[in-house]
């Protein structure tokens, strides 16, 4: 396909279409070096929009990363009832973007590490998707969302995925769910509403 016919076909993208395009641009160069005239006209739109969708060129991927961390939580929230809790957050992530395509998730992960400014922006996508698992998790621990445990087993929850997707990013022969379980695994008593680990 010609640059014009993909300039076409991206010309009427919104927001997420436009995270998403820069995201993937980022992924196939593995870079983040591009100005925002080359940003925007990947995305198909024009600097003027680049800029009001994304005040800065590194929070061109906060939507793709929100609607990511967001997505997991919804499919959590409709996990069948009756099943177990830690077994409930790890269907959730297997049918996640990160561990269903695991080697563009390596490069990117790699890209967003590479730049003070856009690993900033992951850690604040991970500060806002913690009190969403506090609140998608606090009716199963039984517990109120603004309680300590809510935010333990919401803050346990994604630090289990982010260290995950950063160990198998560096080792891609690691399988991602193998690894999601095994973080699980050291913070699963979180995920039973108990604050300290079992003796």
């Amino acid at each position: 396909m010609s640059n014009d016919a993909q300039r076409g076909r991206r010309q009427h993208l919104g927001l997420a279409d436009a995270s998403r395009a820069t995201v993937e641009l980022f992924i196939e160069s593995g870079s983040s070096a591009f100005p925002v005239p080359e940003l925007a006209a990947h995305a198909g739109v024009s600097e003027r929009t680049f800029h009001r969708y994304f005040p800065r060129k590194e929070d061109a991927v906060r939507p793709f990363l929100r609607g990511g961390l967001e997505r997991v939580i919804d499919m959590f929230s409709s996990a069948a009832p009756g099943l177990p809790l830690r077994q409930a957050v790890e269907d959730a992530w297997a049918r996640s973007w990160p561990v269903r395509y695991p080697r563009e998730a390596a490069r990117l992960h790699a890209v967003l590490a590479g730049s003070e400014l856009l690993h900033a922006v992951l850690l604040q996508e991970v500060l806002h998707s913690e009190r969403r698992w506090a609140s998608a998790l606090a009716a199963s621990l039984g517990v109120d969302a603004r309680s300590a445990t809510a935010r333990m087993a919401g803050a346990a929850v994604v630090a289990a995925f982010r260290l995950s997707w950063a160990a198998w990013s560096d080792h891609p022969d690691l399988d991602p769910m193998i690894v999601i379980r095994e973080h699980n695994e050291v913070c699963g008593h979180l995920l039973e509403g108990r604050t300290t680990p079992p003796g």
